[in-house]
Order: C-alpha cells, then structure tokens, then sequence
C-alpha cells in the first residue's frame, strides 16, 4: 500500500490498476478495498493479454515481479520497475529498447555472487524494503 500511497501523492491524476490472474482476484480485490480511493482498481482477472498489452502501451509505468506482463512492459516501452527475489536478474531481466527497466532486489547489500544458486540463497522478496521500490518508481520521472 505504501507503494500505491506515493503514486497517488505523485501523480494526482493517475489510476492505478492491480492486474494478476483470475486466482489472484481475491487479493488484489482486497488490496484496491484497503486503499479506500476510487482511484484505485483491481482488474485481476479481466484482461485479456491484448487489452493488457494496450493499458501497458497508455501507462506512465509498471511495477511488477519478474513475469511475462513485466517483460512484456518492457518490450513495449512502457518504463519499469521489477522485483527481483530468488531469480537472478542478470540472467533474467526484462530489456527496453525505449524506456527506463530498473531492476530492485533484496535485501540491501547482499552480495552479488556468481551462479543462480548463490543468488537464491542470499536473495528473496521479503528483502525487499518498500521505500526501494517507491525511489525507483520515483527516478522513473
């Protein structure tokens, strides 16, 4: 929510739209509840990929884990910002030709060691500081 807090201080007019898959639909409902702002608006479940796909090329930005919509945003042009936990994003990150892709991982200063192994075992979401995520989402402009 702190994340959906600071985009709406930013960008007083901006929708925000939770998107995910019909399974996440009870959460992302519950989020869009908790954020008490008819700005806010859960659409999980309700986008096909190429109604998403044409949100991604409208939006100021996503924010999103590593996942086909993140990488996709990317392919687009929309500017991004994707959490890393376990999966190397040296390996796995989402390219633009056009637009901003800032890679946020957890937690501050693990160490960046070679091998996937040694990333999953010093990296994770939960290391993952909200305010890191509300910076980069800032830089994006």
């Amino acid at each position: 929510m702190a994340l959906i807090s600071a985009v709406l201080q930013a960008k007083p007019q901006a929708q925000v739209l939770i998107t995910g898959s019909s399974h996440e639909r009870s959460m992302t409902s519950e989020l869009a509840l908790a954020c008490a702002s008819p700005r806010v608006r859960s659409i999980a479940g309700e986008t096909s990929l190429r109604r998403l796909f044409a949100l991604l090329s409208l939006a100021h930005s996503l924010v999103s884990v590593d996942t086909g919509p993140a990488h996709a945003a990317g392919a687009i042009g929309c500017p991004l910002v994707v959490l890393f936990g376990q999966t190397d994003p040296r390996a796995n990150r989402p390219f633009s030709r056009t637009s901003p892709v800032l890679v946020v991982t957890g937690p501050p200063g693990a160490p960046e060691l070679k091998g996937e192994a040694a990333w999953r075992r010093d990296h994770h979401m939960t290391g993952i500081a909200p305010q890191a995520v509300i910076d980069a989402w800032r830089s994006l402009g």
